[in-house]
């Protein structure tokens, strides 16, 4: 059988840091998946949402996070070493 994951969609650029923000916070909660788009225009929300996901105890373990990026220096490292591949 098919399983339905909630799963929202983030075309990072800007003014999009809330909206993800938003739906990253909910999708904790629920267990819902969420795809960050183009990360390297929102290098300052990586940095942010490297320290929300190590400071926050309860995350509910189905909470998936796809990040698509360019190849940049700027992308926070601890972000991608907290990642299961």
């Amino acid at each position: 059988k098919r399983k339905n994951f909630p799963t929202d969609k983030v075309s990072m650029g800007e003014g999009q840091e809330k909206v993800a923000r938003e739906k990253n916070n909910a999708a904790f909660l629920t267990g819902g998946w969420v795809i960050l788009q183009n990360s390297h225009l929102g290098i300052g929300y990586m940095n942010e949402l490297e320290d929300v996901i190590l400071k926050t105890s309860e995350i509910d373990e189905a909470f998936r996070l796809w990040i698509t990026c360019e190849i940049t220096q700027r992308f926070p490292i601890g972000l991608l070493q907290i990642c299961i591949k």
